[in-house]
C-alpha cells in the first residue's frame, strides 16, 4: 500500500524545516499529503522551563506563557507556508486532497501534552517523519521520537540533520528476525519497490545465529523486491553497531531500515543500547517500527 498520509511536528524551527523538507521528498513520489502540527502545552506548566519555548516562567503567570506560546506558533505557521513554497506543495485540506494534485500539506495548531498528545496525533496518519536527535540535542527531542514510535502505532522516517535531497533508492535492511524488525520491513515495502538496491544485512554473535536472510530475500522477491544479502558473523572483540555503521556505509545507503528497541524491553531505557547508538552514529535516513 503506498503512503498518502506524512504527520510533520512542528515544534521547533530547525527541526520543523529538517523534516518537512524529507516529508516533501517522499510526499512527491506518492502524491501524498503532509500534515504539519504545531502543539500548545496542555495543561501549561509555568515555573518550569520547557520545550519548545524554553525560559522559566513564573508560577500562576499563564498570560505570559499563552502569549510566548503564541509567538512561537505564529512563526512556525509562517516557516510552513514558506517550506510548502520553497518545495512546491500545494496548501490544501486532508479532505479536498486527490493524486491529481500531487504533494499537498495542511497545517494543525494543536493543543495537549507535548510529546504524548502530538505523537498520539500521528497515529491518524501513514508515516510519521521527523529530524534524527543528534548526540548534542536536549532530552526533549529524544523523547518526542520515543513517544512516536511508542504513541502512534506507525513507522517514522528520521531525517538526519543534514537533510533528505532525494528520494532513497539504495536501501540496507537491518534484519535480526525481530518482531519489530519485520515490522519496519512491512513498512519500507513502499520504498523498497523504487529502489535500486535493497541489501537485507544480518550481523550476529556465532553462538547467537537464530535467524536466516533467505526466507525474508524470497518473500521480498514475491512482492518484485530483488535483493542481496549478507551475513555477519561476529569475531571476537567486534562491536555489533561498528559493523553495522561499517556496512551501511561501504553500501553507500541512502536509507537504513529497522525495528526499533529490539536489545532492550523497558521503555525508561529505550535510546540506551542499540539504537541510540545507531541514530548516533548512522548518517543515512532510518525508517524504524515497533
Amino acid at each position: 500500500m503506498p503512503i498518502k498520509s506524512i504527520f510533520v511536528p512542528f515544534l521547533s524551527k530547525q527541526d520543523a524545516s529538517v523534516g518537512f523538507k524529507a516529508a516533501a521528498v517522499i510526499a512527491e513520489k506518492f502524491d501524498a499529503h503532509i500534515a504539519a502540527a504545531s502543539m500548545r502545552q496542555r495543561p501549561l506548566s509555568a515555573g518550569v522551563v520547557y520545550f519548545p519555548l524554553g525560559g522559566v516562567y513564573p508560577l500562576g503567570d499563564d498570560d505570559a506563557l499563552k502569549r510566548a506560546e503564541e509567538k512561537n506558533v505564529s512563526k512556525l505557521r509562517l516557516q510552513f507556508d514558506d517550506l510548502c513554497d520553497e518545495h512546491g506543495v500545494g496548501i490544501n485540506d486532508i479532505a479536498r486532497h486527490s493524486d491529481a494534485k500531487g504533494a499537498t500539506a495542511s497545517w494543525r495548531d494543536l493543543k495537549g501534552r507535548i510529546p504524548e498528545d502530538l505523537a498520539r496525533t500521528a497515529s491518524s496518519f501513514d508515516l510519521a517523519v521527523a529530524a534524527a536527535p543528534g548526540p548534542d540535542d536536549k532530552k526533549f527531542q529524544w523523547r518526542l521520537v520515543e513517544e512516536l514510535l511508542f504513541s502512534s502505532g506507525r513507522p517514522l522516517f528520521l531525517s538526519p540533520k543534514e537533510g533528505v535531497e532525494r528520494f532513497p533508492n539504495r536501501i540496507v535492511i537491518a534484519w535480526n528476525g525481530s518482531v519489530e524488525a519485520a515490522a519496519a520491513i512491512a513498512a519500507a515495502l513502499p520504498f523498497m519497490k523504487y529502489a535500486d538496491m535493497v541489501k537485507i544485512l544480518s550481523v550476529h554473535d556465532i553462538s547467537k545465529r537464530n535467524t536466516s536472510t533467505t526466507d525474508l530475500a524470497a518473500s521480498l522477491r514475491l512482492h518484485g523486491v530483488e535483493t542481496s544479502e549478507t551475513e555477519i558473523e561476529l569475531e571476537k572483540g567486534q562491536d555489533h553497531i561498528d559493523v553495522m555503521v561499517h556496512e551501511v556505509v561501504e553500501a553507500n545507503a541512502d536509507l537504513v531500515v529497522m525495528g526499533a528497541y529490539s536489545h532492550n524491553r523497558w521503555r525508561e531505557a529505550v535510546f540506551g543500547g542499540f539504537t541510540r547508538h545507531m541514530l548516533k552514529t548512522t548518517a543515512a535516513p532510518m525508517l524504524m517500527a515497533r
